[in-house]
């Protein structure tokens, strides 16, 4: 008997090494997996667009023959005399085909650009200035084409706000310094300058990740494929990663959203993990209903003429109590409780990409310093 029991022991605990052993190997086969997927910040962003007011002339013109320079000189002089009678189209024409005769004089240049931007051919114009700047760098008109130029190719439009720029550099920082929660504060800074732009909802979403948002993390990367153009390097392992994720998310019931929703203002949100709307949800109907059964008017009938100041209690000889605000605060109320178990119901039926992340509310100063602008990311 003692040997079996002895030997049971031993079996037993040979299986429970073994069993350890293989859960071992499973941790570390999980873990190698999760490792590979991965996903690395993204630090770089576009640069923003250079403006370029004059190209380099390619080559060098050539000087024209005596006989193509003096019948570009006398176009030269009739174009001058038709701009002064208004014929500008005719005169452009004529300087048109003095700077094809002439392409080396540098008042042909100057004249025609001055003439194409009265036209309203303002990149013509343009090229005509610079065509002059070429001709004659420290001309005499050359500061007037310098600011003619400037006017008439004004700086590119950057698709990426400065304001964004700054708060995206500013959350590759504080992400890289272990500093989380403020690199999601700073990416959501981004989306307010930006809200679709994709990178920052990766990168915000990575941050929420590491702070265990899974929710959170998860909306904003389905929210970058859904951005992202199809082409994007790092889809593929996205893709794995939000599959892995959403099989982990907890998933709703609608019909449960809907009638906790419906019951309780704001549960329906907080069943869906979205707790901050809820509790705006309560405190809006709460507040409606609190309004119109605590507000109410008296009013005093008196037995005698009152003088000065209320009626005395011994003269009062009735009081009628009214709640003006009780029906219309008690709807409102309901129609807030109603709303919000729809919202509810929807967000609970919603794929998550349309819900956004779960409740994160970040203020953030303004760049021009004249108050805070508030980060919402909301899960529908």
């Amino acid at each position: 008997m003692s040997r079996e029991s002895g030997f049971g022991r031993s079996a037993e605990g040979a299986r429970s090494i073994l069993g350890l052993l293989t859960a071992m190997l499973l941790l570390g086969g999980a873990g190698t997996g999760a490792a590979a997927q991965a996903l690395p910040l993204e630090r770089e962003i576009p640069a923003p667009p250079e403006r370029v007011l004059c190209t380099p002339l390619v080559g060098t013109a050539e000087a024209p023959s005596e006989e193509d320079a003096e019948r570009a000189a006398q176009l030269l002089a009739e174009a001058a005399r038709g701009a002064i009678l208004g014929e500008l189209e005719d005169a452009a024409d004529w300087l048109q085909e003095a700077a094809e005769l002439d392409p080396t004089s540098e008042e042909v240049a100057f004249q025609l650009a001055w003439a194409l931007e009265e036209l309203g051919q303002t990149e013509q114009a343009a090229d005509e200035f610079c065509r002059y700047l070429a001709l004659a760098p420290n001309g005499p008109e050359s500061g007037a084409a310098e600011s003619r130029v400037e006017a008439l190719r004004p700086p590119p439009t950057d698709p990426i706000p400065p304001a964004a720029r700054a708060a995206f550099h500013t959350g590759v920082e504080r992400y890289d310094a272990g500093a989380h929660d403020e690199a999601i504060r700073e990416f959501s800074r981004a989306l307010v300058e930006l809200p679709r732009w994709p990178v920052a909802h990766y990168n915000r979403g990575l941050a929420y990740l590491a702070t265990d948002r899974q929710r959170a993390g998860l909306s904003d990367l389905e929210e970058y494929l859904s951005l992202a153009p199809s082409s994007a390097a790092n889809r593929p392992i996205v893709e794995n990663r939000v599959a892995e994720l959403a099989a982990v998310v907890p998933q709703y019931s609608a019909t449960t959203a809907f009638v906790i929703g419906a019951l309780v203002p704001g549960m329906g949100h907080v069943y869906t993990g979205r707790p901050g709307i809820g509790a705006a949800i309560l405190a809006t109907a709460g507040g409606l209903a609190a309004a119109g059964i605590f507000y109410k008017e008296v009013e005093v009938l008196c037995r005698s003429p009152v003088t000065d100041g209320p009626c005395p209690e011994a003269e009062i000889a009735d009081r009628i109590e009214e709640r003006p605000f009780l029906i219309p605060g008690l709807a409102a109320a309901g129609v807030v409780t109603l709303v919000g178990a729809i919202h509810a119901a929807r967000g609970a039926r919603a794929p998550r990409a349309a819900r956004g992340s779960a409740l994160s509310f970040d203020p953030v100063m303004r760049p021009d310093g004249l108050g805070l602008r508030a980060a919402f990311t909301l899960s529908f």
